[in-house]
């Protein structure tokens, strides 16, 4: 079980995951990834980053 530290799941290249967070997700959790927080670069994405944690549930929340 891993933890990713330092992720901006809001800036995330979703193509290969068919444009879909919830692929990317899925791709963490299979190689292990269990808990990820979700770095923001402004207090501006604060709302995309708040809502990306209350749809997945397993995401901490952080402002770097």
């Amino acid at each position: 079980m891993f933890t990713d530290t330092h992720c901006h799941l809001n800036r995330l290249d979703l193509t290969k995951y068919d444009g879909k967070l919830s692929g990317a997700i899925d791709a963490m959790k299979t190689a292990n990834v269990t808990r990820a927080m979700a770095i923001m670069c402004d207090f501006a994405e604060y709302d995309e980053i708040a809502n990306i944690v209350s749809t997945y549930g397993d995401e901490t929340l952080n402002l770097g």
